[in-house]
């Protein structure tokens, strides 16, 4: 997670706004992949690990993703003519794509959860009501653009523990292969949003206050989804429950330390997601997994 140091051209090249330009070595040309897996086989109740937290963890994240990819392209779409540099501009539309597909994917792995008998219309209820009708009519479209910086770095940083845990070695190869795919994707595309919004307006304000907005409802809602599930599951009060969170939050997989150095070094002068070192993590995933480019 410590930034590498800045190249001579690095640092010749930095933005008047002082973000340093990407080369083109760490920012390689964003495209759609075409990603179809059906789950034919029944897939466990406790898929990741054995282990009900690690699931429904996962599972949470797979609920706040359909909205989320929806509001990242409605907010791109939004600024995608304003774009000036011919190559960021090709990205964001590879981007919009890329979460476009994600979003299918996800949607149906949904219906995998719900064949295994969780419902998820009240947690859907409370943050569709949250997201529509407070958080997005409230918001100006520089500030829906600043939260989605902090969106695409929580999931950066998600992919970047997730995959270097090495967490969903275990897991059924469909469901492997979805996440996996994903978080790869996150990865791959981890400059494009900052980018344009350095390029639409780089203000630091907007920018912490985007990453920390971000960061809130991000983990309310997926601690909603998490709570909605183990509750279904008769595990939300299990001490083994609880000791997994604990181990997963803040001992072994320090989930949340993590989370909030990461975006401290995000709100950073300076700072660009090239910086990161991650790459590696996705190489193998993108190689491997995806079974046709579009």
């Amino acid at each position: 997670m410590s930034p590498q140091t800045l190249t001579k051209p690095q640092k010749e090249n930095q933005s008047k706004s002082g973000q340093p330009a990407a080369t083109k070595s760490l920012k390689p040309n964003i495209k759609a992949r075409r990603f179809d897996v059906s789950y034919e086989q029944e897939v466990t109740k406790h898929w990741a690990q054995n282990d009900a937290f690690l699931t429904h963890w996962l599972n949470a994240y797979t609920m706040t993703i359909p909205g989320g990819e929806t509001f990242i392209v409605k907010t791109m779409q939004h600024f995608l003519d304003q774009i000036k540099d011919p190559q960021l501009k090709k990205d964001a539309q590879g981007l919009i794509g890329q979460e476009l597909s994600h979003s299918n994917g996800h949607m149906k792995f949904i219906d995998v959860i719900h064949r295994q008998g969780y419902s998820t219309r009240f947690y859907s209820a409370v943050t569709e009501f949250l997201t529509h009708k407070i958080l997005e009519p409230t918001s100006t479209p520089l500030q829906g653009l600043a939260f989605i910086v902090g969106v695409e770095r929580i999931n950066e940083l998600f992919a970047e523990i997730t995959l270097g845990a090495n967490q969903l070695a275990t897991a059924p190869a469909e469901v492997r292969a979805l996440y996996e795919w994903h978080l790869a994707e996150e990865i791959e595309h981890k400059c494009v949003v900052f980018d344009t919004y350095h390029e639409i307006s780089g203000s630091r304000f907007w920018l912490k206050y985007g990453l920390y907005m971000s960061f809130i409802v991000n983990m309310a809602y997926l601690g909603f989804a998490c709570a909605t599930f183990l509750w279904q599951d008769r595990k939300l009060f299990s001490p083994s429950t609880w000791k997994s969170a604990w181990r997963y939050f803040f001992s072994e997989t320090r989930f949340l330390p993590r989370m909030w150095k990461g975006l401290r070094e995000c709100a950073r002068k300076g700072f660009h997601p090239s910086q990161t070192d991650n790459r590696h993590l996705a190489e193998h995933v993108l190689k491997n997994r995806v079974i046709s480019a579009a």
